[in-house]
């Protein structure tokens, strides 16, 4: 019944989507999620990526469009830092530490600006403004327009708050969301399904939780020990 894969630490079901599905890549960094998934169920992605460099990076593909701005809390500018040492650390900033200045919207603007009337998949990893992007959304808008999350919270670091994850991830819960934790240590790597939206059964998902979840760490903690042993 293995139904959700992994993608670039990224969980989701790709079963539900295929040509024409929308997805919706927050964060995308250098584009490897957005090309993944788009060769894997042939959808045609929408990657924003507020960084400079990484964003001039991402391969030019007829599924991609990509957009340079950050997905936040409010629309308009904000101050951005770009981490030199480590391009995954970039993130909003203050003003007095920032070094560039970026495009910030928010996701019921940006879908308002795409003209979608909903996201089949929405992929998150911006650095701990993933809090403040969900506090600017109604809960009629999460719960209508947003069929499945891939998201990464940013507890496991200590950017976020593990309070205010629980507060969100229950939230969505409340609104018909459920939700299985992929990641040993906080919530890198959490899946959320709409089941208000999509077809998934409470056994479905309780094999999920049970069986595929410690399948997926078993291979992860394989894979890490053959690295250290033959590297």
């Amino acid at each position: 019944m293995i139904s959700i894969e992994t993608i670039h630490w990224h969980t989701l079901a790709p079963k539900f989507l295929d040509s024409s599905s929308r997805v919706l890549d927050l964060g995308a960094n250098c584009g490897l999620f957005a090309h993944a998934i788009t060769e894997r169920t042939g959808c045609r992605c929408v990657a924003l990526e507020p960084s400079p460099e990484p964003f001039r990076a991402i391969p030019p593909s007829d599924r991609i469009r990509t957009i340079q701005a950050a997905v936040g809390g409010k629309s308009g500018t904000t101050g951005f830092h770009v981490d030199l040492d480590n391009e995954l650390a970039s993130a909003l900033a203050e003003d007095a530490e920032a070094d560039v200045q970026v495009k910030i919207v928010t996701l019921p603007d940006l879908l308002r600006d795409l003209r979608w009337p909903y996201i089949d998949l929405l992929k998150v990893d911006i650095e701990g403004a993933e809090i403040e992007m969900l506090q600017a959304c109604s809960d009629q808008f999460l719960s209508e327009r947003i069929r499945q999350i891939s998201i990464e919270f940013h507890d496991f670091c200590g950017i976020t708050p593990p309070v205010a994850v629980r507060e969100a991830i229950g939230r969505l819960h409340s609104i018909g969301f459920e939700g299985i934790r992929m990641s040993r240590v906080g919530h890198q790597d959490t899946w959320l399904i709409n089941r208000k939206m999509l077809p998934i059964s409470k056994a479905e998902l309780l094999y999920h939780r049970i069986v595929t979840r410690n399948w997926f760490g078993v291979k992860r903690v394989a894979a890490r020990f053959f690295q250290r042993r033959f590297n």
